[in-house]
């Protein structure tokens, strides 16, 4: 990996960001497009009523976090966690012993501003379950 610095209003961010080869521009197109098909399916199987019912069921799992004011909160440094089972270019990313919990209590005992964690299925085996989960743990 490479790593990348880049200063903002005074805050130093250090980054990757992974070579756009022709390889990764295919998986993200194939991801986008999953993913509109996912939502065609969704929207198929259960009028718009009901899944905006289901929406505002869990809205406490969807808040927004204000990202640019954690940042703000965690001083010179600020760390962003994003939690993956698993990747397009690496396959699967956990063992059979990988305790979701227990990873965002690390991460946020560690000192992170922002947890990320990624709810697509097929690609990243992510769920909203998962997104439950992380908010739990950390309030």
């Amino acid at each position: 990996k490479q790593w990348y610095q880049r200063r903002v209003r005074g805050r130093l961010f250090i980054f990757t960001q992974p070579n756009c080869t022709e390889k990764m521009s295919n998986v993200l197109s194939q991801i986008v497009t999953q993913r509109r098909k996912d939502v065609r399916e969704t929207k198929a199987k259960a009028p718009l009523s009901q899944i905006k019912q289901q929406y505002e069921a869990n809205t406490q799992y969807y808040s927004t976090v204000n990202v640019v004011k954690r940042i703000r909160q965690a001083g010179e440094i600020a760390l962003m966690a994003e939690i993956k089972k698993a990747s397009p270019s690496k396959g699967k990313m956990v063992n059979e012993g990988f305790n979701f919990e227990n990873q965002v209590l690390d991460y946020i005992q560690s000192g992170v501003a922002v947890v990320s964690v990624l709810t697509e299925p097929k690609w990243f085996e992510g769920s909203i379950e998962d997104l439950k989960l992380a908010r739990k743990v950390i309030e």
